[in-house]
């Protein structure tokens, strides 16, 4: 795939994240990239096999997997990181119901990928690190798709 076109991909990915019905405003994705702030969002490659099979007439199956991740308030208060942990649980369930309704970007102007089969949550969301005042949240994206 051309550059081009992988950049679109992820910046369509982005977009796609960010208009879920879970965040107040549509949030600022960066990526690859979590700022020092609260509330900054990052989408993050993960190593992962990107073909996952080649069909007959050239074409194949590939993958991508991300890392979305967040920086969110962390503290004693039960009630705000319950309020963070179901931020991500939202999200999932977005992201679920999207898939099983097989609403996808709108990918017809990137060249070479036919379509996106499947965008899944593999993970449940966790903390990834900690401090006295923040952590980082984050869950596991796959994103399935046709390229010729």
């Amino acid at each position: 795939m051309k550059k081009e076109n992988e950049e679109l991909l992820v910046n369509k990915i982005i977009n796609y994240l960010a208009q879920a019905d879970v965040f107040n405003n549509k949030p600022k994705i960066k990526i690859d990239y979590l700022g020092d702030k609260i509330d900054n969002y990052s989408l993050e490659a993960v190593p992962a096999e990107r073909i996952v099979n080649t069909f007959v007439d050239g074409s194949k199956r590939k993958q991508k997997i991300f890392v979305f991740a967040s920086r969110k308030t962390y503290s004693q208060d039960e009630v705000d990181n319950l309020e963070n942990y179901k931020l991500f649980e939202y999200l999932a369930d977005w992201i679920e119901e999207q898939n099983d309704d097989e609403n996808y970007p709108d990918i017809s102007d990137i060249e070479n990928i036919e379509e996106i089969e499947a965008i899944e949550v593999i993970d449940s969301p966790y903390i990834a690190a900690v401090s006295e005042t923040e952590a980082r949240y984050q869950m596991e994206i796959k994103i399935t798709y046709i390229q010729n």
